[in-house]
């Protein structure tokens, strides 16, 4: 063993392949572990690595994912169960529950959104919704200028743009 201190060492070459050992005690022993063996068998409760993050709910309620490169579901507090894949998508979900939201700044314009149950597919949908429901849109902006429509279902490009109504279709 080398008698450096650890702050002497070369550096590692990443990404490390796993089967590099460490040192560590355990029941008053120092025993060795791989770098794949570290956490095995031990409950992680929240993961980031590049972009991708989940969320463990409150209290016994399922996650909440986000995958994209910023911001996707960044102000959540108490909302569970939603899924943002894209930058900024349900950005601003504070405590709406059950969303789906593919695609960059969807559901991104309204603070806060509390809405539930929606589902869009496609960049920018549902930038102003804030507290409707059962919404589902898929194309480019579909229910993107009303704050509080609900039962709506849009198809294609700007669908359902500048509807006031509920449920449309």
């Amino acid at each position: 063993m080398s008698d450096k201190k650890i702050s002497q060492l070369t550096a590692s070459t990443t990404p490390l392949a796993g089967t590099e050992v460490l040192p560590v005690v355990q029941g008053g022993n120092t025993v060795k572990v791989s770098v794949d063996n570290l956490t095995t068998g031990k409950n992680v409760p929240a993961l980031t690595y590049n972009s991708v993050t989940i969320n463990r709910g409150l209290a016994n309620e399922a996650a909440s994912l986000a995958i994209a490169n910023a911001n996707a579901l960044a102000f959540t507090t108490s909302g569970v169960q939603n899924t943002a894949v894209g930058a900024n998508a349900l950005r601003f979900c504070t405590t709406g529950s059950y969303n789906v939201a593919v695609g960059t700044l969807c559901f991104s314009g309204a603070n806060p959104m509390t809405g539930l149950f929606n589902t869009v597919v496609g960049a920018s949908n549902a930038q102003k919704i804030s507290s409707g429901g059962n919404n589902v849109g898929f194309g480019y902006a579909t229910i993107s200028n009303v704050a509080t429509t609900s039962g709506n279902s849009a198809l294609g490009s700007i669908a359902l743009n500048l509807t006031t109504g509920a449920n449309n279709t």
